[in-house]
């Protein structure tokens, strides 16, 4: 027995130094970031390894990071360069609570992938942006990783005219993914949503009409407390709409778009769908009023949104309702929501907010002022629209589409039921059909 037990504690402590992670040269550069433990890996693992990470089509990814704000150089209490005295009331308390907080959203890397014109046809991989490689030749970097953040997003511009003087891109997609998904799950999510939706569009689009750039964004959706963290990363997704996915949208694309022709389409899953509608409702934080561009998104749709339908009702809710001039902030606004879905029912429970994505957004909107603001309609189990007659509707209203049809099944490792099963080619064709009738 003796011998016995000295085998089994032999065995256990090889298998504990086998299981022991060899130290990597990034540890030290994370540690400078704040970055350095096992749940923030999973937020820049492109870094370690971009050759097995990574788009299936041309595009880019742009991984967001948060950590405390002393380490990356924001030492304000808000970016001045936000103008927050562009808002009042609650909106503006709920702004300053998201953008007043101890830890900042940065921007750590972005990566370009490309069809590689070579011998062997393939995607490459480049990194227009890593702080993980300038911190080793400049560790001053990582106290200045805020400000780079601002200033790599802005020379985006640059890299996009570059890109169109080159190629004619008929649309430029945003992306955005939700809670509890870190970024190799994003990546392989963005293979498959957009990657359906690419199938779709090439047996439908007139050869030569749709030729499309996309941006995907990575940012830090899980927090090593998962019940807790729903509030936590709430309030992360409303941060990094009003900053990078605003500074995206409204100060490199939507400029770009006013000189060439394409539509600008912006999606989001849950979370994602909170990030890129407060993007799209964030302009006025980027400009001076009297300088606030008119510009606008062609599409924004949103996959069951984890955000309250009151932001958009005047009046309702105790967030100041800050999507109310929805009319004028885009030219069309589709949001799905699913009977089968009950992550949304249960953020209702604990929160009291109704949810757009599920039962409780829809009820709220069954009458006045609610259905003076959205238009309800169905998907078939085809993915496309019940009655063909609602998209021909010009009455300005939001779509809140009934997609219980499609969005039904639970998916893998997520829960929520149904909340998650959108990756899939009923979904794609559900956009498809409104690119064609509201961004051709």
């Amino acid at each position: 027995m003796k011998k016995l037990s000295s085998l089994a504690f032999l065995m256990l402590v090889v298998g504990l130094i086998g299981c022991a992670r060899n130290d990597h040269p990034l540890r030290a550069y994370e540690k400078m970031l704040g970055t350095a433990d096992k749940l923030n890996w999973t937020f820049h693992r492109v870094v370690e390894d971009k050759e097995g990470i990574g788009y299936r089509f041309p595009g880019y990814l742009i991984g967001i990071e948060k950590s405390k704000r002393e380490r990356i150089g924001m030492d304000r209490s808000i970016d001045s360069r936000l103008k927050i005295d562009n808002f009042n009331g609650k909106v503006r308390k709920r702004l300053v609570a998201r953008l007043d907080d101890r830890k900042q959203t940065f921007v750590s890397h972005i990566v370009r992938y490309d069809l590689a014109h070579q011998s062997v046809p393939r995607i490459k991989s480049e990194f227009l942006y890593n702080i993980y490689d300038i911190v080793p030749h400049d560790t001053s970097a990582a106290s200045s990783a805020y400000d780079l953040s601002w200033q790599t997003m802005e020379a985006l511009s640059e890299e996009i005219r570059d890109r169109l003087a080159e190629e004619k891109f008929t649309h430029v997609f945003i992306f955005a993914m939700g809670w509890n998904t870190d970024q190799q799950e994003a990546v392989r999510n963005y293979n498959s949503l957009y990657g359906n939706l690419l199938q779709v569009a090439q047996e439908n689009a007139t050869p030569g009409a749709f030729k499309p750039l996309f941006f995907g964004f990575s940012w830090p959706s899980r927090w090593r407390w998962p019940g807790i963290s729903y509030f936590n990363k709430a309030n992360d997704a409303d941060e990094i709409g009003s900053v990078w996915v605003n500074i995206l949208l409204n100060k490199v694309l939507l400029p770009i778009k006013t000189t060439h022709e394409m539509r600008v389409v912006v999606v989001g899953h849950s979370f994602g769908a909170r990030a890129v509608t407060r993007a799209v409702f964030s302009k006025a934080l980027l400009f001076d009023r009297a300088a606030i561009p008119a510009t606008v998104p062609d599409l924004v749709i949103g996959l069951q949104g984890a955000f309250s339908i009151n932001r958009f009702i005047a009046g309702e809710g105790n967030e100041g309702s800050p999507y109310k001039d929805h009319e004028t902030a885009a030219k069309r606004f589709v949001f799905t929501w699913s009977d089968s879905d009950t992550a949304n029912p249960i953020a209702n429970f604990v929160t009291g907010a109704d949810h757009i994505g599920g039962r409780y957004g829809y009820k709220a909107v069954q009458e006045p002022p609610g259905s003076d603001i959205f238009r309800l309609i169905r998907l078939s189990e085809s993915g496309e629209v019940a009655d063909a007659t609602d998209l021909t509707e010009t009455d300005g209203r939001i779509l809140l589409v009934d997609a219980s049809k499609v969005i039904r099944y639970g998916t893998y490792e997520k829960g929520g039921m149904s909340h998650s099963d959108i990756y899939k080619p009923e979904i794609a064709r559900f956009i498809w059909q409104h690119i064609e009738r509201y961004a051709p």
